[in-house]
């Protein structure tokens, strides 16, 4: 256990980095139960993912084919990486992959209807689909992303607070100085990065081009 000082001698990490790292062991074990006892659930969620693909090809709306392996293999490793993100950026693209097919099925400005033509009922279901794999994802996740969320917020603002400490007191080795703010730029990359994917998703599903009133 690291022991920083400041003038004085006073430990100002001691205590606080204890803190964390029970802070930590929490989140990671409580993120690994809920792995264990919601896995039939989040597989759930997959297939509706899944079967969103496979109608819509079927359909003649393929997902975009070039470098589809290297972007699933990607978001993969990110959902790995920083918790959460990955999943919650590809139920994002479902999203706006259907608003591009009900964009291109609508009418275009002169009423000419493009080909090919989609049935209502079905763009419903899909809508519906994504919209259930939604909710069921925020029900499996939504506690332990609380706890998640609390975990890194924490650590970023003891960082910020100590970094702050480090530079006004002038008492800290740059060594330290630097590990501090690699763990802060960590910290904050993750919250940008859960942020952007959540915004991202909220934004296609909010999102309603206006040829989605032909449908309603």
């Amino acid at each position: 256990m690291i022991q920083f000082t400041i003038k004085g001698g006073q430990p100002i990490l001691g205590v606080t980095e204890q803190a964390k790292v029970i802070l930590n062991y929490t989140t990671m074990l409580v993120n690994v139960l809920v792995t264990m006892f919601t896995r039939e659930r989040f597989v759930e969620v997959w297939s509706m993912i899944q079967d969103f693909d496979y109608d819509t090809n079927e359909l003649g709306f393929p997902q975009m084919e070039n470098g589809i392996k290297l972007r699933v293999w990607g978001i993969l490793l990110l959902n790995v990486l920083i918790w959460f993100s990955g999943i919650v950026f590809i139920i994002g693209l479902r999203f706006k992959h259907l608003n591009k097919i009900v964009s291109f099925c609508s009418p275009n400005e002169t009423g000419f209807q493009r080909k090919p033509q989609i049935d209502s009922k079905v763009v419903e279901k899909f809508y519906g689909d994504l919209i259930t794999a939604s909710r069921k994802l925020n029900s499996i996740y939504s506690w332990s992303l609380l706890l998640w969320l609390f975990n890194v917020s924490s650590h970023t603002v003891s960082n910020t607070y100590f970094i702050i400490t480090a530079f006004m007191d002038h008492d800290f080795e740059m060594l330290i100085q630097l590990c501090l703010a690699g763990w802060f730029l960590a910290y904050v990359t993750q919250l940008i990065v859960l942020h952007v994917a959540c915004d991202f998703a909220c934004s296609q599903f909010f999102f309603r081009p206006t040829a989605w009133a032909i449908f309603y």
